[in-house]
């Protein structure tokens, strides 16, 4: 559930569409988003999503904040921990486990980087995303960052 800049609340049930609902109870609009999760909210008021599509590839989908589809970038891999940043980039990790890579994209869905860290295993670690932009995801070899002028912060677990 996520709450939009006009108060109304978006929901996803289950293996249902995606909703926008006013204070009165009232469907504003609905999205058929099929099968997907992780959704996040940007500052204008877009919704992105994760939908799963065929075999073991996902998406990342956006909507404008009437519901009405904007951009979709299809990921080669498994996506999750999607996360919207303050600076308006969404990022996210794709094929989690021992190839995962941290992926970043622009609002209008091209992609802004990506990073895949020697031996980096994003399966059960979360990724943050602080104010100025710096992305930091633990794994069980590293914990790396990547700041928003492209440079990566690596400090070895010992």
């Amino acid at each position: 559930m996520l709450v939009a800049p006009d108060w109304t609340i978006i929901v996803k049930g289950n293996g249902g569409p995606i909703e926008d609902v006013d204070q009165n109870g009232t469907v504003k609009w609905a999205f058929g988003a099929g099968n997907s999760f992780d959704m996040d909210l940007g500052a204008n008021g877009d919704i992105y999503l994760i939908q799963i599509g065929s075999g073991s590839n996902s998406s990342v989908v956006s909507l404008h904040s009437n519901g009405i589809p904007n951009w979709r970038y299809d990921g080669s891999g498994v996506i999750r921990d999607l996360q919207v940043g303050s600076d308006g980039n969404i990022y996210f990790v794709e094929s989690p486990g021992t190839n995962s890579i941290l992926e970043c994209l622009t609002k209008d869905g091209s992609e802004a980087w990506q990073t895949k860290p020697d031996g980096s295993d994003l399966a059960d670690n979360p990724v943050a995303i602080f104010g100025d932009g710096t992305v930091l995801a633990k794994s069980t070899v590293h914990n790396w960052s990547k700041t928003a002028d492209g440079r990566i912060i690596v400090v070895t677990n010992e």
